[in-house]
This record gives C-alpha cells, structure tokens and sequence, in this order.
C-alpha cells in the first residue's frame, strides 16, 4: 500500500468514523502534540490537538448560546487561521 493509500485507511480493523468521532479520538490519543503553529509577533506558538479541540467546543458553545440548534447549519467565513 502506498504512503497516500495509507493515509486515506481508517486504523486496521476498525470500521469507518465520522470526522467528530476521529477528531475526539485523536485528542484523547495525543492531546499534547503539536496540532498546529501560530504566528505572533513573539515568533511561532505550537497548539496542541487539546488546546485545539477546546478553542473549537468553546466556538460550539458560543452558537449554542447564540440560539444554533440541532439540525440548523452556519457558515463561518473567515481567513485561514486559528483565531
């Protein structure tokens, strides 16, 4: 198998996950390896996947508390950075 096959491969024997379920399972494994780097004047700051996952769930809070229920959709428009 090639190394681009490989990557697209749930792990061996596993069945097929959602993005959600994927993404938990990833923080619960290597919570504190880094996710991403964030520029700032000071230089580079690394991210680990549970800092990542809890900026993401507060976002998820803050729709909720705006009103966004079960089943609704909203589009973020934004650049391409963490913030």
């Amino acid at each position: 198998m090639s190394v681009a096959g490989a990557a697209r491969q749930p792990f061996a024997g596993a069945p097929a996950k959602s993005y959600l379920e994927r993404l938990d399972e990833i923080v619960r494994t290597f919570p504190d390896r880094v996710a991403f780097r964030q520029k700032t004047r000071e230089g580079y700051r690394q991210v680990s996947y549970a800092e990542a996952y809890r900026r993401a769930r507060a976002v998820a809070a803050g729709l909720l508390d705006m009103g966004l229920g079960a089943g609704e959709r909203v589009a973020i428009v934004s650049e391409n950075r963490p913030e």
